[in-house]
């Protein structure tokens, strides 16, 4: 049996560094028994913990990923009650009547519900979306495109204030066609500024009558 040498991995009886077993550790059986032991073990030597400071958000420093999004929005205080604005945006019968920005519409805006909107700028095409409702308070609309390339959805919020409606619309798109910088899908061809002036109007001019 050959002499142990002081400080080798091969020929002692345990790594000093990791604690392995006699030519059971990995990073130190080469089978030289002249090899020379590091003082650091290279795993160890690797990593490295970094103490955080309170309230760090790792969030806020993770890489982008490929469902990046691009979100819009806009608000208005209406003169007008909930109600009321809630009636103007779920009324699809009329939601050609003013200032929309959509020309047909083929079904019921209900939670749940799949409406199919003929909007201006789009020709003949058309959007289909999602409806999902908190009666009221919320809602929300879904389109798809298959596969991931677009998801762009609108997201209404109604709150009273002072016998008035905060109203706040949301838009977010993304999926690869916006990634990429390709068009993305779009309710209407109208900002979405225009979009809340034109509810604006309605349900005030609803709420005199």
């Amino acid at each position: 049996m050959p002499a142990q040498a002081p400080g080798n991995c091969w020929t002692s009886i345990s790594c000093v560094s990791c604690g392995a077993r006699s030519g059971s550790c990995r990073l130190h059986r080469t089978g030289i028994p002249d090899r020379p032991q590091p003082d650091v073990h290279p795993r160890t030597a690797r990593r490295t913990v970094r103490e955080l400071p309170p309230g760090h958000d790792h969030r806020q420093h993770a890489p982008p990923t490929i469902a990046r999004m691009h979100s819009l929005e806009s608000e208005a205080l209406i003169n007008a009650r909930p109600s009321t604005v809630w009636e103007v945006l779920t009324d699809a019968g009329n939601l050609t009547v003013w200032e929309s920005g959509i020309t047909a519409v083929d079904g019921e805006l209900r939670n749940g519900g799949r409406v199919r909107f003929h909007t201006t700028g789009t020709g003949r095409r058309s959007i289909r979306v999602r409806v999902q409702q908190l009666p009221g308070r919320v809602m929300v609309w879904t389109a798809r495109l298959p596969l991931g390339v677009s998801t762009t959805a609108r997201t209404f919020t109604l709150a009273p204030a002072d016998g008035m409606t905060s109203f706040h619309v949301k838009d977010e798109h993304r999926g690869l066609l916006h990634l990429l910088g390709g068009h993305t899908l779009r309710f209407a061809n109208q900002s979405l500024a225009d979009f809340v002036s034109a509810v604006k109007k309605r349900a005030e001019l609803l709420d005199r009558l």
